[in-house]
């Protein structure tokens, strides 16, 4: 039952994940 661990591990990478997106849409890190 190490599924929940990873679960939470998922979901800590998804909403990084999502903040990293924000702050490219934001045009500061716009190539």
């Amino acid at each position: 039952m190490e599924n929940s661990h990873y679960a939470e591990e998922c979901v800590d990478y998804i909403r990084l994940l999502g903040m990293y997106k924000n702050y490219i849409s934001s045009g500061r890190c716009n190539p």
